[in-house]
């Protein structure tokens, strides 16, 4: 007899595929939920629209937890208790242009813009992340 956790299937290891941790009746539009599940934290809300949704626990930015109970649903988006900066349900940046993940904008954005090459849009779609920074 086998005795690990479903989809558990080695130290570390999970079953590929979809795995319910949470059904849609227990989550009520404007509720915000911690969960633990394969050793990772996550939140999961419903915004206004009704439209669930389930992040990385944690902001990019400092790492403040979405889920700890100040983290709050906006519209559609869940806002850090931190900075209240927003996040879309689809991934973790709505507002949020530089953090950990992609500082690196942060530090060569202006140098970008002294490329000859770099097409009109691409200039255009930059000048309006380091807009949406100074904002």
């Amino acid at each position: 007899m086998a005795t690990h956790k479903y989809a558990f299937l080695k130290e570390g290891h999970y079953a590929r595929g979809w795995h319910v941790v949470l059904f849609s009746q227990e989550l009520k539009i404007g509720e915000v939920k911690k969960l633990h599940y394969f050793d990772h934290d996550f939140v999961a809300y419903r915004g206004e629209s009704g439209r669930a949704a389930i992040l990385d626990a944690h902001c990019p930015h400092l790492g403040a937890s979405l889920a700890s109970g100040e983290g709050r649903v906006l519209g559609d988006n869940i806002a850090c208790p931190f900075h209240g900066w927003t996040f879309e349900g689809r991934h973790n940046f709505a507002r949020a242009r530089w953090a950990r993940g992609n500082a690196w904008i942060t530090a060569c954005l202006l140098d970008l813009f002294e490329i000859d090459v770099l097409p009109a849009s691409v200039k255009t779609y930059l000048e309006g992340v380091l807009q949406a920074q100074v904002e």
